[in-house]
């Protein structure tokens, strides 16, 4: 855990060496409560390694074999990627099914993570545009207006509650952007829905 790395000095070794790849690794991605790593390259591949041990899972090629830019990994056990050869989101099971597929050529993206709950799958692209997709099914559940004067999206992070979202630009602005609670609302329908419960 991270407080125990804060009371003892990390190994200068190591735990593990993940390999797979044929060419550079250009995004990696874990989740810890499922005990996975994700890591994808240039080759076209996405890999898959246990956490703890870093024993090999599987490898998943891209569905065109295009270079990987973005992953998100969900605690769902879904596994997002994205290329900016196909311009499409790629929703695979970690056991290798694929389950949902969604072009998004028309503006490149460049940041993709999941909400705080991982319900939800928050993309940020080149002209300044955030939107927020259902992480089972890649449809678009709320689109943010451009920013004013359009920036390249880098960095995105969702408050825990869900209510609000902060964009990092390339032209050094924060934006925090908020849906009203509808991802937070959508989120509770979601675990409310799960339990059996009735709204």
């Amino acid at each position: 855990s991270l407080k125990q790395m804060g009371k003892q000095p990390l190994s200068s070794t190591p735990r593990a060496i993940l390999s797979g790849h044929r060419q550079g690794v250009t995004c990696v991605c874990a989740d810890a409560p499922l005990g996975l790593v994700a890591s994808a390259s240039h080759d076209g591949s996405c890999v898959l390694h246990l956490l703890q041990k870093g024993t090999y899972v599987r490898t998943m090629p891209h569905p065109v074999g295009a270079s990987v830019e973005l992953l998100a990994l969900s605690r769902e056990g879904l596994l997002a990627m994205y290329s900016q050869v196909d311009g499409s989101i790629h929703l695979f099971s970690v056991n290798g099914d694929r389950c949902a597929s969604c072009p998004v050529q028309d503006d490149p993206l460049t940041v993709m993570t999941l909400s705080q709950g991982g319900l939800a799958l928050l993309t940020g692209s080149s002209r300044g545009r955030v939107t927020i997709r259902c992480a089972r099914t890649l449809h678009a559940c709320h689109a943010f207006p451009p920013f004013p004067d359009p920036s390249p999206v880098l960095a995105l992070a969702s408050s825990p509650c869900g209510n609000f979202l902060l964009a990092g630009l390339e032209d050094g602005r924060a934006e925090v952007l908020t849906d009203d609670g509808a991802l937070a609302k959508r989120n509770q329908e979601n675990v409310m829905k799960e339990l059996g419960i009735g709204l």
